[in-house]
């Protein structure tokens, strides 16, 4: 599985972005209501071309930025110290304290804190400098491609499983008068001006029609609430039958909701 909008060939950000949809449709609310989220691709990928600047891994980074003090490594690699703090905190890059430098220069004990696991869906590269990203779309064929060696991971699945099932928790499941994410909010005040129209039907005024809708909207309100950013066309000219799509770490992957025996 390659999400649509992966960086290329990156399997290893796939581990927990896999477990964090099996966990999040497992969880109380989501999966009280009967459904499933069917993660599907399209047989298209973003090809990412960097240009000029410096590509580091995330383990890399961690022992850089605990060597020396951020200035003068962002004077080093040509950035601001400002970029490469945002570089660290974007790939959750564990950073001294504030005061570091100042204890460990007069004798005083510091602790080193352990490199943070990193988020579901995130790649082990950090890019620091240079122009924005080049993309070209580009077909992707497995059997065109030469045999690799298999994916290392920094995690064991079981306790990658028991972090993320730590970390999702339980996913609200609000009635939508009660809060609504702004995509969803959208839609509805689409359908209350078709309701008015002379020449339209609303969309969502079916039993099925409203739970699909708001197990949606609760979807989307938790991966907001933790840092994942969902996406949806609100134009009131699209048909009802949309695509969804949920950005988790450097992944953007679209989703289906699946309810009972009807596929939606």
């Amino acid at each position: 599985m390659i999400p649509n909008g992966s960086e290329t060939r990156d399997l290893s950000s796939l581990h927990g972005l896999v477990a964090f949809f099996d966990v999040l449709q497992a969880s109380k609310g989501i999966s009280d209501a009967y459904t499933k989220l069917r993660i599907y691709n399209p047989p298209f990928y973003k090809l990412k071309h960097l240009i000029m600047g410096t590509t580091y891994t995330r383990q890399e980074l961690y022992e850089m930025v605990w060597e020396r003090p951020l200035t003068a490594i962002a004077k080093e690699i040509g950035v601001s110290d400002s970029a490469l703090g945002k570089a660290c905190r974007k790939a959750g890059v564990t950073r001294p304290d504030q005061g570091h430098w100042a204890k460990l220069k007069a004798g005083k004990p510091t602790q080193k804190r352990p490199l943070a696991y990193r988020f579901p869906g995130a790649t082990n590269s950090v890019h620091i400098g240079g122009n924005r990203y080049h993309y070209q779309y580009a077909r992707y064929n497995d059997l065109d491609e030469p045999i690799g060696p298999p994916p290392t991971f920094d995690e064991d699945i079981d306790d990658l499983l028991t972090r993320i099932k730590k970390m999702v928790g339980k996913v609200a499941y609000p009635t939508l008068s009660s809060g609504a994410h702004p995509i969803i909010r959208k839609l509805l005040e689409h359908d209350e001006e078709r309701r008015e129209s002379s020449w339209q039907e609303p969309y969502y005024d079916s039993a099925i029609d409203k739970r699909r809708l708001r197990l949606l909207n609760a979807i989307f309100l938790y991966c907001h609430q933790i840092g994942c950013t969902p996406y949806m066309s609100t134009s009131k000219y699209d048909d009802k039958e949309q695509d969804a799509s949920i950005r988790v770490g450097e992944q953007r992957v679209s989703v289906v909701l699946v309810t009972s025996s009807l596929s939606i």
